[in-house]
């Protein structure tokens, strides 16, 4: 199968993982996800042809998911396990990595096709929002549920991201303030589903962005507080019921339904759960539970250290120090018209998420299909990926040999 009918199956299981999440869907949500099983089984085997190691990264995510098999594996097998003992992470991982892979291999790099699938993924997350302000009109409706929250919250905040990245790589005015509106949709939206996680996400993603633009336009950050601070003062003093209430709103979603005065109950009975993991695994030091049930608790790494032990905890933790590495760099160097930069910080949330959240960055469901589709884009050698399709490799510094010779030729 060619790559151009790869993409395409590919672009439809990224698509079904959004659709899924609409009300619509929801009655009929088994067969819709054995269908989207099936359709992803089929993109993996036809994108098996393209398959290369193109960079060290790639290798370092085969490294992990093959120890990560053989570890798991090896302990079920020596304990009599059955498939449910292999833990909460195990088979979620392998499907994120894969389709890691498939985006990989089927993509290449290609700028194109980077922007079809953030243009339909945003075109589709802002028609769930939709869906959610409808449901926050009507709070009755089932499909305002903890449980949807969860998968919901995060899909929003990555969007959120690829609406600014949008918003920035757009010469059309136009188009801009439509994606401006969207994103100020999207972000009030979040604030209406009240998933705490993803809303203290996109708060520290976007102190980040502020942080860049400070470093690297300080007159003109100083010149915007010069006007932004007086203003804010005129509305304290003129209209303080106002400014009271949009703090209410911003607060209320971190508070809704807990008592602020008592921390574990603010924390959803969290903090207990954190000291029984903790117990559970100085119970079980070396392979937690592993082999013999499926341990769940609201925190990723204590997730691994009571399902897989410490040895899991340190495999799961070293992926999330590579992928850190990659982000890191390319949140301090990376413009803001560079792709990277925002698939980076779609990564600072996962993180985020990663510490209040069991299984991220993996599951619930297909929540996090979109950052492990647009992981290659920061291990690629790309300096640059315009929407235009323009694409420019990293800069090449000359060698002094070379400089050397340009001078003696010059001379």
């Amino acid at each position: 199968m060619s790559r151009k009918h790869a993409f395409f199956l590919f672009l439809v299981v990224l698509s079904w993982s959004i659709l899924i999440q609409l009300p619509q869907f929801r009655s009929y949500y088994r067969p819709h996800k054995t269908i989207l099983d099936i359709l992803y089984v089929i993109t993996l085997a036809s994108s098996a042809k393209h398959f290369s190691l193109n960079s060290t990264f790639t290798k370092k995510l085969i490294l992990f998911l093959t120890v990560l098999c053989i570890y798991v594996c090896t302990i079920v097998l020596l304990k009599g396990g059955i498939p449910h003992s292999m833990g909460s992470m195990f088979f979620p991982a392998i499907i994120a990595i894969s389709i890691f892979y498939i985006s990989n291999s089927i993509l290449n790099n290609n700028t194109t096709l980077y922007i079809t699938i953030i243009t339909i993924y945003t075109i589709l997350t802002t028609a769930l929002v939709v869906e959610i302000f409808i449901d926050y009109l009507h709070p009755l409706n089932l499909s305002f549920t903890y449980a949807y929250k969860n998968q919901q919250g995060p899909i929003i905040l990555f969007s959120a991201l690829l609406i600014l990245y949008l918003i920035n790589s757009s010469r059309n005015k136009l188009l801009k303030y439509i994606l401006w509106v969207t994103f100020l949709f999207e972000f009030t939206c979040l604030n209406f589903l009240k998933n705490r996680s993803s809303l203290l996400a996109l708060y520290i993603t976007l102190a980040a962005i502020l942080l860049k633009f400070y470093k690297k336009h300080k007159k003109a950050f100083y010149q915007a507080l010069l006007l932004v601070i007086p203003a804010i003062l005129t509305l304290i003093l003129t209209e303080p019921r106002l400014i009271s209430k949009i703090f209410l709103w911003a607060l209320l979603p971190f508070i809704f339904g807990h008592n602020p005065y008592n921390i574990n109950n603010l924390s959803s009975g969290r903090l207990a759960l954190y000291k029984k993991a903790i117990s559970v695994f100085l119970q079980h030091p070396i392979f937690g539970v592993l082999g013999q049930s499926s341990y769940y608790v609201d925190n990723s790494f204590l997730n691994w250290a009571t399902g897989y032990g410490i040895i899991g905890l340190l495999l799961y933790t070293w992926l999330w120090f590579e992928i850190a590495k990659l982000s890191i760099k390319h949140i301090i160097h990376s413009d803001s018209r560079n792709l990277k930069l925002y698939v980076a910080l779609m990564w600072l949330g996962a993180l985020t998420i990663s510490l209040f959240e069991a299984s991220a960055p993996f599951s619930p469901g297909t929540t996090y299909f979109i950052i492990w589709t647009l992981l290659p884009v920061l291990s690629s050698n790309l300096h640059n990926m315009d929407p235009k399709g323009s694409e420019k490799s990293e800069p090449k510094i000359p060698s002094k040999q070379k400089i050397n010779n340009t001078q003696k030729f010059m001379l």
